[in-house]
């Protein structure tokens, strides 16, 4: 006490003042008596522009409410004058934000009520704009004081409207506020108020980064004719014709071979105009003070557009010409840019100056050492787009070591299942929801996103000639994905990898990689839809994917569907499918073809469509055409030595025609490549966690099992795993056991007993 009464009377009552308790200022008594004091101090002469207003309305107000009211408004103006605004926050927080403070005196009762200081931060901002008008129209650096002291107000208005309930997420477009701001009007606790909030807000904040940077500019000398602001384009004319050059060059950049979903084929500098609001700034601008108020004052008061705003009026600086480390620097330091954001900035306005190579140099060196896992894809594309694609490669690998971990990062367990048998999986949640309570429309954004930063990862690995690396990185990014989303990824992933190759004449040798899973039949579709059309992708390689496999009565079923037949295959491909299928067993050599690609097809989305058992029919050309043998050694097999051997009846899956009957078995993928179908291997009494058994092992479970796979399936379906066996059928008892015709499991059982017992 005694230090407080040694300051000098204007400090001594702004010490009183801060130490005040805001319930007091909502008191009648106790706000006269620390007004009165206030006043005699001269606390309250020239506090702001509204403190004038506020005090001859308090003289000529005929009672003592307004009076009282304007006397609580001027403590407000001198608290923010005085760098005390958390009095006004406090007192929004302590008093306004409680029903515990009432009064009977309606006085009192609309001092504690928040519409009194919105009241008074509407006038404030209106006073407030005026001053900042008035110094922006002087542009000389004397008026930067009175700039600071209108951008002081504005922040402080802009905390109270948020302590009010104004929502800063909720920014709108200033354009879009004139026009539905007379929709709003009303005044007394309605929706209207909390617009008019909102709409108060978004002019304040706007409004403090426009003094921010006014003043800035003011006090640096960058005002209109001065020498300080001249460009390096000498003029703008000169300047706006070299940025529409720019434009043009991007444009032509951007049609490489690279996913438009991550290079547009615009400037830096456009992404940054439409980020600033509905209606982009003209731009180059004349001066920076001319840059301040076309930049600042209107557009957006999002956080996103606040951000815009600053890096736009940055790349302005940039490019025209001052040094980064100079007026740029201050800048960024005045306005509290982060230091992330500056070098982001810079190295955009540099990939745009497209006229000067070392530009693109000192980009290359700058983003590889401000890479984070938040920087813009844009970065790596655009790099890769002119002609730098290891530096590219550097900048995605410096950004995110996996290319998969935008899909890691939505919260998905790729190895577990949403179903299973009917049910759920995963508790409450299924396995393939990710956590949290994010949109549909945002997770399929989420979704996009991720699939567009691995394709470009992929498309970049590609451009290095690190095939395999794209490979996996592609390979990894399926395995990420969503089991709803991973044959969409797939399909963008392998077409860009089978196209690349295929420009480049190295197709073939692509496909010795191991496609599974998804990748396959992405792979598949490829071929079917590009292969003898596109350069590079000859028809005949799908016959050559399953020869180097060793499928060889899916490679004879691919040569069999081509235009010519197998005939059309090159010569050292039909000699090698030929030999192939000499090598194969008769029986397998008199298979039907048809059905094999639907099999393969169906057994990829989880349907296991095995046949449960064979049957020999007699053969006619056209059906012995339509085998290995007749595809492809017509003159060295007769149609009427064995027959053809067909799938038996029986339907694929429930509700589907018993006459179809099941397909020919070993044209689906391996079990492990799809989830599905190694999750409803438990159906068929196998642990789904052990290898695939055995022949032996499958027939002897069949026994057990029989009766309830006739039920299932209907009769003879092909729903289960199942052994075949193509040998004679009146061999001994050990044989016939092997035998898998659905309608004889149960005798087949029965004899082995009797088999077992004779032999004991």
């Amino acid at each position: 006490m005694a230090f407080r009464n040694a300051l000098p009377p204007r400090e001594q009552a702004l010490a009183e003042l801060a130490m005040c308790d805001p319930a007091d200022l909502s008191k009648v008594q106790k706000l006269r008596v620390i007004h009165s004091r206030c006043a005699q101090a001269g606390v309250l002469t020239g506090a702001s522009v509204s403190s004038a207003s506020a005090t001859a309305h308090a003289a000529s107000a005929a009672g003592d409410g307004a009076s009282d009211v304007a006397k609580l408004h001027q403590l407000f103006d001198a608290a923010v004058a005085n760098g005390m605004p958390q009095l006004v926050c406090h007192y929004v927080d302590e008093v306004c934000g409680h029903d515990d403070f009432s009064s009977p005196d309606g006085v009192e009762a609309y001092l504690q009520d928040g519409e009194m200081v919105a009241e008074w931060a509407a006038s404030s901002l209106r006073s407030a704009e005026q001053a900042l008008d008035q110094a922006a129209a002087l542009r000389t650096q004397g008026a930067a004081d009175e700039v600071d002291r209108a951008g002081a107000v504005f922040e402080a208005l802009r905390d109270v409207l948020v302590a009010l309930g104004a929502d800063p997420a909720a920014g709108g477009d200033g354009a879009e506020a004139a026009d539905g701001s007379s929709a709003h009007s009303a005044t007394d606790g309605s929706p209207g108020f909390q617009r008019r909030l909102q709409l108060a807000h978004d002019d304040a904040a706007r409004r403090m980064q426009h003094a921010a940077a006014l003043s800035w500019a003011l006090r640096e000398g960058l005002i209109a004719g001065a020498a300080a602001s001249q460009d390096r384009y000498g003029g703008t004319g000169s300047w706006a014709s070299e940025v529409t050059v720019r434009r043009a060059a991007a444009a032509a950049a951007g049609a490489a071979d690279l996913p438009a979903d991550a290079d547009g084929g615009g400037l830096f500098l456009d992404d940054l105009l439409a980020g600033v609001g509905v209606h982009a700034p003209p731009y180059p601008f004349k001066s920076a003070t001319e840059a301040a108020e076309r930049v600042f004052r209107h557009g957006s008061a999002a956080p996103a557009a606040l951000v815009a705003k600053q890096s736009l009026f940055l790349y302005y600086l940039l490019d025209a010409g001052l040094p980064p480390d100079g007026a740029p620097a201050r800048f960024a330091r005045h306005v509290r840019l982060h230091p992330r954001l500056f070098v982001e900035t810079r190295c955009a306005a540099l990939l745009d100056d497209r006229e000067r190579a070392e530009s693109l140099e000192l980009a290359c060196a700058l983003l590889l050492g401000a890479s984070h896992p938040g920087l813009p894809l844009r970065f790596v594309a655009t790099l890769a787009a002119r002609g730098k694609p290891a530096d590219a490669l550097a900048v995605a690998r410096a950004r995110r070591s996996d290319v998969a971990a935008g899909f890691k990062g939505l919260g998905f367990n790729p190895d577990s299942s949403s179903t299973r048998d009917g049910g759920t999986g995963g508790g409450a949640r299924g396995g393939d929801e990710p956590a949290g309570d994010a949109s549909t429309d945002h997770l399929a954004q989420m979704v996009i996103d991720a699939t567009v930063e691995a394709e470009l990862g992929v498309a970049v690995r590609l451009e290095c000639g690190l095939a395999t690396e794209a490979f996996i990185c592609a390979r990894d990014a399926v395995g990420a994905a969503p089991h709803a989303s991973r044959r969409a990824v797939a399909d963008k992933l392998v077409a860009r990898l089978a196209s690349h190759a295929a420009a480049r004449g190295a197709l073939e040798s692509v496909l010795d990689l191991p496609f599974d899973g998804e990748l396959e039949p992405a792979l598949m579709s490829w071929l079917d839809s590009d292969a003898g059309t596109a350069a590079g992708a000859a028809e005949h390689l799908g016959v050559v994917y399953y020869l180097t496999r060793g499928r060889t009565t899916e490679a004879a079923a691919r040569a069999a569907a081509l235009a010519g037949g197998a005939r059309a295959l090159p010569a050292d491909a039909l000699a090698a499918l030929a030999a192939a299928v000499r090598s194969m067993p008769e029986s397998m050599q008199r298979l039907h073809l048809v059905g094999a690609a639907e099999a393969r097809d169906e057994a990829g989305g989880g349907k296991r469509s095995l046949a449960r058992g064979l049957v020999v029919q007699p053969a006619t050309p056209t059906d012995f055409a339509k085998t290995p043998a007749g595809a492809i050694l017509p003159s060295e097999k007769s149609p009427s030595a064995g027959g053809v051997l067909r799938a038996m009846g029986g339907a694929l899956a429930a509700g589907e025609p018993a006459s179809e009957g099941g397909h020919v078995p070993l044209f689906a993928a391996p079990l492990a490549a799809s989830a599905a179908a190694a999750n409803t291997l438990g159906d068929a009494g196998l642990d789904s966690t052990d290898a695939p058994p055995g022949p032996s092992a499958r027939a002897a479970n069949e026994t057990v099992i029989g009766r309830t796979a006739i039920t299932a399936t209907g009769g003879g379906g092909g729903d289960s795993w199942t052994a075949l066996d193509l040998r004679d059928t009146h061999g001994d008892e050990e044989d016939e056991a092997m035998d898998v015709d659905a309608g004889n499991a149960d005798d087949v059982g029965e004899e082995e007993d009797a088999g077992d017992g004779d032999d004991a």
